[in-house]
């Protein structure tokens, strides 16, 4: 499954037409692996641990991330960001206290 499939997810959920990412945008990142200069890079998450966060998005209740890495689940930042949620509440983006998940390579490959 290709990370486009993340990108037009959000669009989908995006409070504001403007947040959207573009057909455009979405399909020259995907044919050349560069991200378009209307990106903006995010600084690294530590949350994300070795994974190297490329570019990051928010838009009211909807976030995406895109990271170096492949079709996987990375769970530090999954779950922790999941535990700080509460329902009929605006999300929660800046986790204060991190909890540690342990997890395989193994458990971390999504198969389709």
């Amino acid at each position: 499954m290709p990370f486009t499939l993340a990108l037009e997810a959000f669009n989908e959920l995006a409070a504001e037409e403007s947040d959207k990412f573009s057909v455009d945008e979405i399909q020259q990142y995907y044919e050349t692996l560069e991200m378009p200069k209307s990106f903006k890079k995010v600084l690294d998450d530590p949350l994300f641990g070795e994974k190297k966060t490329l570019f990051r998005r928010t838009s009211g209740n909807a976030r995406v991330t895109i990271f170096d890495g492949g079709h996987e689940i990375v769970h530090t930042p999954a779950l922790n960001w999941l535990a700080n949620q509460k329902k009929g509440q605006s999300a929660v983006w800046n986790i204060k206290e991190v909890k540690e998940v342990k997890a395989s390579k193994t458990d971390s490959k999504v198969s389709h």
